[in-house]
């Protein structure tokens, strides 16, 4: 998928975090934290569950306790750059039936299910189906929309949406 700045509004705050040369980060994906490094949400996986749901369930909820913004910077699988990070602000992403979600309402990464592993997504969003979640629901959603505006705040900030 193509580079997408899906910042949006409000108060805009960055950090930059070191990367590994092992996956391609676009500009606009979630990025979650590992060993210190910021990964796109698509490294994150599970093969343990017995059904598509139970496995992407795992994927949403560790990608809420590693979550740490939006890449504002895109780098290749062979470059370990150290890259911009948006850690709190207003941002659109993909979500497959927004028109369910409310102000306040929170949203988790979404992953996929190829019957066997469930992989997060890099830049789509699903209402959270447990109490950890990587932001809040920004506006209402639209009915027949493709998108969403969440607030998002990273793990590494004073405070955010991810409850344990």
């Amino acid at each position: 998928m193509a580079h997408i700045h899906n910042y949006r509004k409000e108060m805009l705050s960055v950090r930059e975090y070191p990367t590994t040369g092992v996956d391609v980060i676009e500009v606009g994906d979630i990025l979650i934290s590992s060993g210190g490094y910021a990964h796109s949400a698509v490294t994150m996986t599970n093969t343990v569950g017995t059904t598509a749901a139970a496995r992407k369930l795992v994927v949403n909820d560790a990608g809420a306790d590693a979550f740490i913004g939006v890449a504002m910077l895109g780098k290749l699988a062979t470059e370990t750059p150290t890259i911009l990070v948006a850690t709190d602000g207003v941002f659109e992403f993909f979500c497959t039936s927004p028109d369910a979600l409310k102000v306040g309402d929170s949203v988790s990464v979404d992953a996929s299910d190829d019957a066997t592993t469930a992989t997060g997504a890099a830049k789509y969003v699903i209402a959270a189906s447990s109490t950890n979640g990587i932001g809040k629901v920004a506006r209402n959603g639209e009915v027949g929309g493709t998108t969403i505006l969440v607030h998002i705040r990273g793990k590494d900030m004073s405070t955010g949406p991810t409850i344990d």
